[in-house]
């Protein structure tokens, strides 16, 4: 798997904490998982997550809060999702694993999340983002 904007996990190692750009965040207790989005290629997924608790970024001299994070997979080879009855709860871990590729699963309360891709990407969102200046581009989707 190629990594984009993110520290590449170690393997066969259970972490709360991912690395996005110079931002090493929480994903346990500073952010939520909110759902996943095929993208107009059904190889592209983005996984979602709203922040729950204050995570400041330093961006452009500028202290900022967090809104949220989109870890976008391209190149999809494998998605599954295994929940018991409900939607999942508070993340637990996730864990990079070689499965017989490289796979990132994430095990939540009530269930797990299991995504093998080319790519993935880290974006940091920010409610700034929303109110970009005309003639700004947000970095395109992955292909």
């Amino acid at each position: 798997m190629r990594w984009s904007n993110i520290q590449p996990p170690k393997p066969n190692t259970p972490l709360t904490e991912m690395r996005v750009g110079t931002t090493q965040i929480d994903l346990n207790t500073k952010l939520q998982f909110i759902g996943l989005t095929w993208g107009a290629d059904d190889s592209v997924v983005t996984m979602g997550w709203a922040a729950i608790a204050e995570v400041l970024v330093v961006r452009s001299a500028q202290v900022l809060p967090l809104d949220g994070l989109a870890l976008q997979f391209a190149g999809l080879s494998r998605l599954e999702l295994a929940f018991q009855g409900r939607e999942p709860g508070a993340l637990e871990y996730f864990e990079l694993q070689d499965d017989p590729e490289p796979t990132l699963l994430f095990y939540f309360e009530g269930g797990t999340i299991r995504l093998a891709a080319h790519e993935c990407r880290g974006d940091l969102l920010f409610e700034s983002d929303e109110e970009a200046e005309p003639g700004s581009e947000p970095e395109p989707p992955l292909q």
